[in-house]
């Protein structure tokens, strides 16, 4: 999972790279979707899937 932040400020626009580790440990799952719906709401965030 990655965060990708146009840091609007900046006028070059240069996307910050930001990862987050998610375990697999039982309350993981709940966690990672409050997590994707919070960040889904915000204009200048993407959710990147890891590889």
């Amino acid at each position: 999972l990655a965060i990708d932040y146009i840091e609007i400020t900046n006028p070059k626009f240069i996307p910050v790279k930001v990862g987050v580790a998610i375990g697999a440990s039982t309350g993981t799952d709940e966690v990672h979707k409050i997590f994707k719906a919070n960040l889904d709401k915000v204009l200048y965030f993407q959710i990147i899937p890891g590889t």
